[in-house]
């Protein structure tokens, strides 16, 4: 598995153990944003340089952050978000 792979799958996981379940806009797959105005996450990735440390090609990293957008109804506050937010720090 990759790192990727392992992220969307333990965040999947998460997201579908809360009550009610948060739903996921997955990068590159159509999603429509709730019509009742409950709240969604939005995992990214965001691609920063690569890296080869040594000259024989063996020391290949990719870096890059794994950003999650959280989605909570106009007019909740902040305090909704922030307490999602802790729960991702916490996974």
């Amino acid at each position: 598995m990759s790192v990727r792979t392992d992220l969307e799958t333990r965040l999947n996981q998460w997201a579908l153990t809360r009550t009610p379940a948060i739903t996921i806009s997955w990068e590159d797959f159509p999603f429509d944003k709730p019509s009742d105005g409950s709240q969604f996450i939005q995992p990214i990735i965001i691609p920063a340089r690569s890296r080869n440390t040594a000259v024989n090609g063996r020391n290949y990293r990719e870096f890059g952050i794994f950003q999650i957008s959280i989605w909570t109804p106009e007019g909740s506050g902040a305090a909704a978000a922030e307490n999602l937010a802790t729960e991702l720090i916490n996974l």
